[in-house]
């Protein structure tokens, strides 16, 4: 783990040099279209604040980048998600109560109670909630309440 964000980190610096160069010989040319008397005072006024500027514009090219390879990679990532949810069964991505348990069959995603409890539906069965492994014990019945009418 640590050897791959030192790998990252170097790439990260290698690419970030790359790009300052870029933007320092953008700089540059725009200092040579605007020398001159007047044009080199500007210049000169602005050198002590060279480095920021081309620190600044380096790393909005990069952030940019980033910007748009994330986008790429989120956009790949909900288009496989769509994928997997458009071959999802009708029924498996829902919850539906049907009531206390039938002899009957139920398909995933079908909640039912029985003996006090509610069970989930986890494959198509007809076989009885706690009897198999076809249903999940959702809520556990729990002990009756006393009347607190007679306190």
């Amino acid at each position: 783990m640590v050897d791959a964000a030192g790998d990252a980190l170097g790439d990260f610096q290698e690419h970030y040099l790359k790009v300052r160069k870029s933007v320092s010989a953008d700089m540059t040319e725009w200092q040579n279209a605007n020398s001159g008397e007047q044009g080199d005072r500007a210049i000169s006024y602005r050198q002590k604040d060279h480095w920021a500027f081309l620190d600044m514009i380096t790393l909005i090219r990069l952030a940019s980048a980033a910007d748009l390879e994330i986008t790429k990679q989120m956009a790949d990532r909900i288009c496989d998600l769509e994928q997997l949810v458009a071959a999802m069964p009708p029924h498996a991505s829902t919850m539906k109560y049907l009531g206390v348990w039938k002899d009957q069959e139920y398909h995933p995603g079908e909640i039912v109670t029985h003996s006090g409890s509610a069970w989930h539906c986890d494959r198509a069965t007809t076989a009885q909630p706690g009897r198999s492994s076809d249903w999940t014990l959702m809520v556990k019945k729990g002990r009756d309440a006393k009347d607190q009418r007679g306190l």
